[in-house]
């Protein structure tokens, strides 16, 4: 099992269970109990599904019988830590890296959201496995096996979930969305610069090692090779998708977009227009 094929373990319900763990300390509690206080309805299947997540993604240990969260992830109200942040950089390293990601079980969920990533943002995707199958068979080269549950509705329902949490998509309709890494690039821009300005070749780069679903990085170079000629990202071009958010975080100011006659040029993929960058500025956190 795994976050998005566990139906029942969605983000909000992980982090009320990190929460509570993190307040008992390393003392932890026995199941039974954890079951009483945080189990939703009548049955225990739902607390259980969270815990079992929990421990793959190496967030909780047992001992004596009891669980608690791993000593190493343990803050106390002293340290003034955002658990909510805390734990979502955690997820987000977890999920996108392919070694950390098979370790915990979540093999196939990096592939997913780089698969997500390629598609167009244009064109809003249903909520329906059907849809998104369809998608991905016109993607990816039909003689290369690849997420063949994807026509699982409640799966592709899981994936939107966790795909929102960790700033990969955007909804734009009722049952409908787009891929949009908009919030994820914005949450580690200041992972990623370690100067204030960038040459766009090191920035991209630096990008895919951070985020490894994005260009460059090694679960995107995976997928990328299995897309079919015609839907294979042009040299030195960002997606479409993340085109689309490096010209948000522009707009909003985040970061600048600059053009040098004496710099390579990447180009932003911006539907009808095309955007030539040699640099990128970081504007807010420097």
């Amino acid at each position: 099992m795994s976050v998005i094929s566990s139906f029942t373990v969605t983000p909000n319900r992980i982090l009320i269970t990190f929460e509570y763990l993190n307040s008992l300390g390393d003392s932890g509690e026995r199941k039974d109990k954890l079951r009483r206080q945080l189990q939703v309805g009548e049955g225990t299947s739902i607390i259980d599904g969270v815990l079992s997540e929990m421990k793959n993604l190496g967030l909780t240990e047992e001992v004596e019988r009891k669980i608690s969260l791993k000593k190493e992830l343990l803050k106390s109200s002293s340290t003034k830590i955002d658990l909510k942040n805390f734990l979502y950089e955690i997820l987000l390293k977890k999920l996108t890296n392919d070694s950390e990601a098979d370790e915990c079980k979540q093999k196939e969920l990096p592939s997913y959201l780089a698969l997500l990533l390629s598609m167009n943002p244009y064109v809003p995707i249903e909520w329906s496995g059907d849809e998104f199958s369809k998608i991905k068979t016109k993607l990816v080269n039909q003689e290369i096996k690849l997420l063949e549950n994807s026509r699982n509705d409640a799966l592709l329902q899981n994936l939107v979930y966790w795909s929102k949490y960790l700033g990969f998509i955007s909804y734009v309709a009722d049952k409908y969305f787009v891929p949009d890494p908009t919030k994820v690039i914005s949450k580690n821009l200041s992972n990623i610069f370690h100067k204030k300005k960038l040459p766009i070749d090191e920035f991209q780069s630096r990008l895919g090692v951070q985020i490894p679903v994005l260009e460059g990085g090694t679960v995107r170079k995976e997928i990328e090779s299995k897309l079919n000629v015609e839907f294979q990202r042009e040299e030195l071009h960002f997606s479409r998708s993340t085109s689309l958010a490096l010209k948000r975080l522009d707009t909003r100011g985040v970061i600048k977009l600059k053009k040098y006659s004496d710099g390579e040029d990447w180009i932003l993929d911006l539907g009808k227009v095309k955007q030539n960058v040699s640099h990128i500025e970081y504007k807010k956190g420097n």
